[in-house]
């Protein structure tokens, strides 16, 4: 495979290759992709299972949250979801950053941010579970 650079993607190029041939079904070829998007950005969501009818309040939150995380450095999200199909009272905030250090670096101002810690407290009990997940934008 020839060396490039750019970032590595999985393409939807499949290959058969002797250490594939005895796989049921083929490989992905790891190819190079240059994204004509910005480099090396992820994009963070923070994926909120609300209480059974907490939504409204959950957003009407937010707007004071939104506030708060622009003045500590972290920004205001570039999204923020509601479901439409799936489980219900999903509450979801995306964000994206220029890499993984960017990303600590404002979530480390603003945990450490007192008057987003007692937003939080408020925002806590409309929650019943929670997760983050983070992703590579390759377009």
């Amino acid at each position: 495979m020839a060396r490039h650079d750019g970032p590595r993607v999985a393409s939807a190029t499949l290959i058969e290759s002797e250490a594939c041939k005895h796989m049921s079904r083929p490989s992905l070829d790891f190819g190079t992709v240059v994204s004509t998007r910005r480099p090396n950005v992820i994009l963070v969501r923070d994926v909120f299972q609300l209480k059974f009818g907490k939504a409204r309040e959950a957003k009407a939150l937010w707007a004071e949250g939104k506030e708060i995380a622009k003045r500590v450095g972290y920004g205001a999200p570039d999204r923020v979801l509601t479901d439409l199909t799936g489980p219900y009272y999903t509450f979801v905030l995306e964000s994206e950053h220029q890499n993984l250090a960017a990303y600590e670096e404002s979530l480390g101002s603003t945990l450490g941010a007192e008057d987003w810690g007692q937003w939080y407290q408020k925002f806590v009990p409309l929650v019943e579970s929670g997760r983050r997940e983070v992703f590579t934008i390759l377009e």
